[in-house]
């Protein structure tokens, strides 16, 4: 999926973002994700989902 530069950016915060709340252990916080309309939330969050997804299995593979 190719991103504009701002939707990268938005992404990569995102990720950040999730990762440092997931190793809080706390995991009622709320994560929210905001962008205008027309900025392409739904193609940023397939995108975060599909980073996930890689991050998901290396660390699988680090505990296999």
């Amino acid at each position: 999926m190719i991103l504009a530069d701002f939707q990268k950016k938005a992404v990569d915060s995102l990720t950040k973002s999730f990762l440092t709340l997931w190793q809080t252990n706390n995991y009622q916080l709320p994560l929210v994700f905001k962008a205008p309309t027309g900025a392409g939330k739904t193609i940023m969050m397939a995108e975060f989902l599909r980073t996930m997804e890689i991050i998901i299995l290396m660390m699988i593979r680090l505990i296999f």
